[in-house]
């Protein structure tokens, strides 16, 4: 899809020689190194200096929201003249992109601007400093949607940012008609816009573009991720998306200070991207299993065939002593081999029940194992419920009927998993 976007977008350099794109990044001042920090007042105060622009980005951002192309119209992002002449408290400022290397590569992003904006990111958390106008969240925002329409992918320029903050946004589930489930009123979109950080402003630009072309989708972990329209033939399935698809583990160390030792923390799973703490479990848990339940009762492939993310989120408080726990450490199952963590293994069974539980139940569902069972604390009707179980029951008939035909991948991978995660099951 990437590259289709890529070529047409050739196409419109040769129709347009005049077109601009990387052009259309607005100019940025350095931050000073001794104002790093992101929670004080009078920091962010300060910082408004810093920012050239003030609202115009803002304004710019709310526009491409509705129309995304624009970013690729000459001029579409200049700001006033008396902003083109202001100067930067710190001296030079730093364009987006080098002029000497503009013609070559019109979608090329300046390297020291890049690296700004990664300065502005706290290296562990993902926190972003920002002017108190959320300047540096939108300029994130506009270089992400540069990337859609080049060969440049975002991630590449490592802006790891801290995931959508806004926690009524943990599961987003969209019908045809556009009438949303298991959620609040939506809030006010400008307000969004103005108020987000990086990952949500991705978060609500997928979900208005999805709900324009009246698409079913739901977002959870940060992914938008679109429901099929038809039924995914089980032939499709892959074994390896649906094992990123366990949680990692999440840790507290215990470390010392000198004049006491701070003692290390239980384990917990990380099921979403917000907060825990000291590995106190919330009940926003039972919310994201409710939900993805709802929408696997529909639709069981999805598990099988879209990485949720889990296998993405990170812990939070790294500064602090917690270390992150991935749940497989080699996959090769075209061999025939399947090797779990032992750190993950060692610490499952100090997980907390309904924690135990939540595992269990994605273990036996990756399995297709007949003991599939929502428990009790699944906040789910009994309409649904049952619903849930006809459709996995289906899903189990279709393996058992595939299980000794070896020519067909996820049979086979399942067949082999079945051995390495049966000992994982006796240790819940």
């Amino acid at each position: 899809m990437k590259k289709i976007i890529a070529i047409a977008v050739l196409v419109l350099f040769w129709t347009n020689s005049g077109l601009a794109s990387v052009k259309n990044l607005p100019f940025i001042c350095k931050y000073p190194d001794n104002m790093s920090s992101y929670d004080s007042i009078d920091v962010k105060n300060k910082k408004t200096k810093y920012s050239l622009y003030q609202d115009e980005i803002y304004k710019t951002v709310l526009k491409v929201m509705d129309n995304p192309k624009l970013i690729l119209e000459e001029d579409f992002f200049k700001a006033p003249e008396y902003i083109e002449k202001k100067k930067c408290p710190s001296g030079k400022k730093i364009k987006p992109f080098n002029i000497k290397k503009y013609e070559k590569d019109k979608f090329k992003i300046n390297s020291s601007y890049i690296t700004e904006l990664r300065r502005r990111i706290h290296p562990k958390d993902g926190w972003i400093y920002s002017t108190n106008n959320n300047e540096t969240s939108h300029i994130l925002f506009l270089v992400y949607l540069l990337s859609l329409y080049s060969d440049y992918d975002y991630e590449q320029y490592k802006l790891n940012t801290y995931p959508c903050r806004n926690w009524a946004k943990s599961v987003w589930v969209w019908d045809s008609k556009a009438k949303r489930n298991n959620q609040i009123k939506d809030p006010d979109f400008k307000l969004q816009v103005k108020k987000y950080d990086f990952n949500c402003l991705k978060v609500v630009y997928r979900e208005r573009n999805l709900n324009k072309k009246n698409t079913r989708f739901f977002t959870l972990n940060d992914n938008t991720i679109e429901i099929p329209k038809n039924k995914i033939d089980i032939k499709n399935y892959s074994l390896e998306i649906a094992l990123a698809n366990l949680p990692n583990i999440c840790k507290l160390t215990e470390k010392n200070y000198g004049n006491w030792t701070r003692k290390k923390g239980k384990p917990y799973l990380n099921l979403r991207t917000n907060f825990y703490v000291h590995g106190w479990v919330w009940k926003e848990d039972v919310k994201v299993l409710t939900a993805l339940i709802d929408i696997l009762s529909d639709y069981p492939g999805i598990f099988f065939t879209k990485n949720l993310g889990y296998d993405r989120l990170a812990c939070k408080r790294v500064e602090h002593g917690m270390v992150m726990i991935k749940p497989i450490r080699r996959i090769d199952l075209s061999k025939g081999k399947l090797e779990f963590n032992k750190a993950y293994l060692n610490n499952v069974k100090d997980l907390p029940q309904e924690q135990k539980e939540h595992l269990k139940f994605l273990i036996n569902l990756i399995l297709l194992n007949n003991n599939t069972s929502l428990d009790s604390y699944v906040d789910i009707s009994k309409e649904k419920k049952k619903k849930f179980t006809i459709t996995f029951s289906k899903v189990r008939n279709e393996y058992e009927k595939l299980s000794k035909n070896p020519s067909i991948k996820f049979i086979k991978d399942v067949n082999t998993a079945r051995t390495v995660l049966k000992y994982l099951l006796i240790l819940l």
